[in-house]
Formats: C-alpha cells, structure tokens, sequence
C-alpha cells in the first residue's frame, strides 16, 4: 500500500520536519510495509537525497493555489502551499497510471509503531476515513486529517469542484487549519470514522495497541522541547492551554528521541565508512606513487 507525505523546501520549520520526517520513514520501513512517496514542491537539497538513500519516491508537485496564496496571502503561503499539496493525491495516482483505489496520507510529525496494512485492507470508505482532533470522542466537528485513509477513486471524481472550493475560499481556510479546514468544510458529515488507533495523539495516554502517534500539536524535536522548558514559545501556540504538555507528552517524546537517535548514528555510521574507504583508498595512492617513482629511477 502505498503511503503518501508532503514537505515544500521554502517552510519555515523544514528543519523541523526533516527531522520528524526521518523518524516517520524509518520506523515505516521497519514496522509496516508501506510504499513511502514524498510529494514535494521544492529543488534538490540534502532531505531529497536522504529520501533517495532510504528508498523514498519522489513526486514532484505544486498546489494549483500556489500563485494566489503568494500573492494575496504572503503572510501563510509557505506553510499553506504544502499544506495543500495533499489534495492532489487523487490527480498524482491518475497522471502516473498507479491504478490504486485506497492509499495512505499522514502528516510528516508521525511515528509507526505497528503494522496498518492488515487493519487498512479490510476498511472502506466513501471518500476518506479520519479520526478526531484533541479529544477522543467528538467525531463530528473536531476531526484531524493528519492521518487520512483515502478512496482516491472517489475523491477524483470531486477534485475539481473541491479545488474550486478551496479557491474562492483559500483567505478564510489560511485560518481554519489551511486543508484540514478544507476537508472538514467540504466534506461535512461525509467522513468515515478511522480506529483511534491509527491516530493516536502525543498527549493522550500511552496505549499498547497504538498503530500510529501523532505528534500533533507540540514537537518532540529539540529545538522545540527547548522552547518548552524555557517557556519561550510563540504567543500563537497554546498548547499549555489546551492541556498538550503532559507527562504523556513527555513519554511518547522519549520513544520519538530514541528513535531519532538510531537515524542519527546510522549517518555517522555512513559517514565513518566514507572515512574508512577514502583513508584507504588515500594509502593505496601512497603505495602506487612509491612504486611509480622506484619504476622510473
């Protein structure tokens, strides 16, 4: 199955979800069998090679609102031009023949615990089952679509009119949480519910059955915990408020940490072995220039 993310090179926070994306593609490949395919709008750089590296396929793409949310939005266009980049989905699987009917879309901040394909094969929906926001049980207004189980098929059918929505309403999605606004608005009462499971939040209690955390809301990069610790986050983000640090928080943040530390010493393995190999290819070259010079005297 195929497992779809998006990231655009001009974000704010890429660093931030370089490294998030790291963890969500490594614990992919060694907890399920999901196909990784990265849409991205962007040029070559180091997350593109890393991608490469790890067997990551690479769309490129562009939200067709791009030039609008540039020029009459500055203020969200680098987070909403890759926001939106997930409703082209169904127009990526048509253009290049994939022929798939369901795929799998999660935002960059996840972690696989466990395999999805077995609970996924036996799901259907009408266009695309999510689970709730924050709280656990309000499946009617507050829904998430950082994990989304998608009927592409059925979603091709109404992606020029959802495109045609999003347009003539893109200042006010900017502030409803960009596409997930989108969705929900479009799409009302028309979702199919996604097991809690495969959308598990950070900050809700650990559960043993979790397939997929969502590290939604505040992040388990450094950069970011440090922020927390000394309490200088923005004054936009109210995740104190709305109760998202927690020790729950904290013990799913270790587990993302631990991981991330296994990505990181797998590149300073790489790059040990780059070091060994030139040293000895560097000595091999000593060797030949000696016996060069000994050759012509």
């Amino acid at each position: 199955m195929k497992w779809f993310f998006a990231i655009n090179d001009f974000s704010n926070s890429l660093e931030t979800y370089f490294q998030l994306i790291k963890v969500a593609v490594y614990t992919a490949k060694n907890n399920t069998s999901l196909e990784p395919f990265c849409i991205y709008d962007g040029t070559e750089n180091e997350l593109t090679k890393w991608l490469r590296r790890n067997n990551v396929n690479i769309i490129f793409q562009r939200t067709p609102h791009y030039e609008k949310l540039k020029n009459t939005l500055p203020r969200w266009f680098s987070t909403a031009a890759g926001a939106f980049l997930r409703v082209e989905i169904p127009k990526i699987i048509e253009k290049n023949c994939f022929g798939d009917e369901y795929v799998l879309y999660t935002d960059c901040d996840v972690m696989f615990l466990d395999n999805v394909e077995d609970y996924l094969r036996n799901l259907t929906c009408k266009y695309f089952a999510i689970g709730p926001q924050d709280n656990p049980n309000d499946w009617k207004e507050w829904v998430n679509t950082g994990v989304m189980y998608m009927n592409v098929i059925n979603l091709l059918k109404v992606h020029e009119e959802f495109n045609i929505y999003i347009d003539k309403n893109l200042s006010k999605l900017v502030t409803q949480s960009y596409d997930q606004g989108a969705y929900k608005q479009f799409f009302r009462g028309q979702w199919d519910r996604l097991d809690l499971t495969m959308n598990w939040k950070s900050y809700w209690k650990p559960n043993p059955e979790t397939k997929i955390l969502h590290f939604h809301g505040p992040k388990p990069v450094e950069t970011q915990l440090q922020q927390i610790e000394n309490n200088q986050l923005p004054p936009d983000h109210t995740y104190y408020k709305m109760g998202l640090i927690n020790n729950n928080f904290w013990h799913h943040t270790k587990l993302w940490q631990d991981v991330y530390q296994i990505v990181k010493n797998q590149k300073i393995d790489l790059v040990t072995a780059v070091k060994k190999n030139l040293a000895r290819y560097q000595n091999r070259l000593q060797e030949i220039k000696v016996d060069l010079k000994r050759w012509q005297s």
